[in-house]
């Protein structure tokens, strides 16, 4: 791929990324970095950046777990909006044009309406451009909505990501574009060190197979939003989706990894996940909390 084919890629994506900015403008969505970086760079009394996705670990969160997390800076991805913790930003995508007549679709637009008229939080669209949703009527809700382009990086395998992500590096890349590869997650963490957290923590990223923390019988979500449709098709994978190399030669176990130990650490950034449950674990440790 490289050096050629790493400059075409990453001119295309860089394209990508202004696409974005214009289809967002055009429906007066502006870019979260243009109008809303400085309200969520890092205060003085929050160090730490929480990522929060859907796996069962969430479920373990305790009480006093909730308060510490709710005191600092907080991500929801995706369906995250089913849980009743209201984080401080919320980050979603659309679906493909295929998926317009299907029952996700639907749940999403309905349920992501009622809960952006009912709760406060800064929404984080991604894919603007190529996805669909009923953006324009989220604009209507009560809340700030921004875009957040990215810059994709180059590379179809585990491999030819790390090689890219050291180049990335070199240019500095890293500290002026919101980068992803593969999986949501990439971005959030991205997202983490661009606003200056020196601590990261995933919760509920435990990549072991595709079970949400709305699957279990006692759960009690959002009062504004049901529970999503169930995807029968990877229901009973051993596996997560995105660390399935079946699905994907890039899986978000390498990925994470890989960024970790080539950007992060390079910029003195702490990485962690909540459960040692996660396959991330033991390479990325366990965040203890504060006592």
């Amino acid at each position: 791929m490289f050096p050629f084919e790493f400059t075409r890629l990453l001119i295309k994506s860089y394209f990508e990324y202004q696409r974005e900015i214009r289809f967002g403008r055009n429906l007066d969505i502006h870019p979260f970095f243009e109008k809303k970086y400085l309200q969520f760079t890092k205060e003085k009394d929050k160090d730490t950046f929480f990522i929060l996705g859907g796996s069962q670990s969430i479920n373990k969160i305790n009480s006093y777990q909730w308060r510490f997390i709710s005191s600092q800076v907080s991500l929801g991805i995706n369906n995250w909006f089913v849980h009743t913790f209201v984080p401080s930003l919320l980050l979603v995508e659309g679906y493909k044009k295929k998926d317009l007549d299907s029952k996700k679709y639907s749940w999403k637009n309905k349920n992501l309406a009622k809960y952006l008229s009912n709760e406060k939080i800064t929404l984080l669209i991604k894919d603007i451009s190529n996805s669909y949703l009923d953006w324009g009527t989220f604009r209507k809700a009560n809340n700030e909505i921004f875009t957040i382009p990215k810059l994709k990086v180059p590379g179809r395998s585990n491999l030819s990501f790390t090689k890219s992500l050291l180049i990335i590096r070199k240019l500095g890349l890293q500290n002026a574009y919101n980068l992803f590869s593969r999986t949501s997650i990439i971005q959030a963490i991205s997202l983490g060190q661009l606003l200056d957290y020196k601590k990261i923590v995933l919760c509920g990223i435990d990549l072991s197979n595709n079970k949400y923390f709305w699957n279990k019988n006692e759960f009690i979500g959002n009062k504004y939003v049901s529970i999503p449709p169930e995807n029968k098709s990877l229901k009973n994978e051993a596996i997560h989706e995105t660390s399935n190399i079946l699905f994907n030669k890039q899986t978000a176990e390498h990925l994470i990894n890989a960024y970790n130990d080539t950007i992060l650490k390079n910029s003195n950034i702490e990485l962690y996940v909540y459960s040692s449950e996660s396959i991330l674990y033991p390479s990325i440790p366990v965040y203890k909390f504060p006592i």
